[in-house]
C-alpha cells in the first residue's frame, strides 16, 4: 500500500506542477490530455503497485541470465510505456513532465526520459552492487531504444 500512495502522491505532483507552470488554460497541453488521462494513469499507477507487490513471488524469469533478463524487462518495459502513451495514460511523474516537455517545447520526450534515466543511474552507481547498476543499464537502454524506435511526437495528444 505504501507503494501505491508514493506512486499517487508523485503523479499528483507532477500532474500540478505541469498545471501551474501551463497556467491551466484552456488551450493547454494538460486540458487537452483531459480527466480522462488523469485517471487512467491513477489505474496504471494503481495496477503497477499491486503488481509489483503480487508478482515476484508468482514469477521466477531468467535467474540464470541476470543480463539478458535485465534487457527483456527493459523491452517489456518500454513496449507498456508505449503502450499506456497510445491510450492515453502514463505512470506519472517523469513521463507526464516528458510528454509535457515535448508539448511545450518541443524536445522530444525520449530524450527527457533518457536524460532522466541518465541522472537516475548516475545517483544510484553508489548503493548498488557493480552487476546490479550494469543490469540497471542494459534495462533503461533497452527501455529507452524501444522508445525511441517507436514514439512519434505528436502522434498521442490530440489537439
Amino acid at each position: 500500500m505504501g507503494i501505491l500512495i508514493c506512486q499517487i502522491a508523485k503523479c499528483v505532483r507532477v500532474i500540478a506542477w505541469c498545471v501551474w507552470r501551463d497556467g491551466g488554460s484552456s488551450g493547454s497541453f494538460l486540458s487537452r490530455l483531459g480527466p480522462r488521462f488523469v485517471v487512467k494513469t491513477f489505474a496504471a499507477i494503481a495496477l503497477l503497485s499491486v503488481l509489483t507487490e503480487w508478482l515476484p513471488g508468482r514469477i521466477d524469469l531468467l535467474v540464470h541470465a541476470p543480463h539478458f533478463g535485465a534487457i527483456l524487462a527493459g523491452l517489456l518495459a518500454g513496449t507498456g510505456m508505449l503502450i499506456l502513451v497510445r491510450h492515453g495514460a502514463s505512470l506519472g511523474g517523469v513521463g507526464v513532465l516528458a510528454l509535457w516537455l515535448q508539448e511545450t517545447h518541443g524536445w522530444r520526450a525520449g530524450r527527457v526520459l533518457l536524460v532522466a534515466d541518465a541522472l537516475i543511474l548516475g545517483g544510484a552507481y553508489a548503493f548498488l552492487s557493480p552487476s546490479q547498476w550494469m543490469d540497471s543499464l542494459l534495462a533503461a537502454a533497452a527501455m529507452n531504444l524501444s522508445l525511441a524506435v517507436n514514439h512519434k511526437p505528436g502522434r498521442y495528444v490530440r489537439g
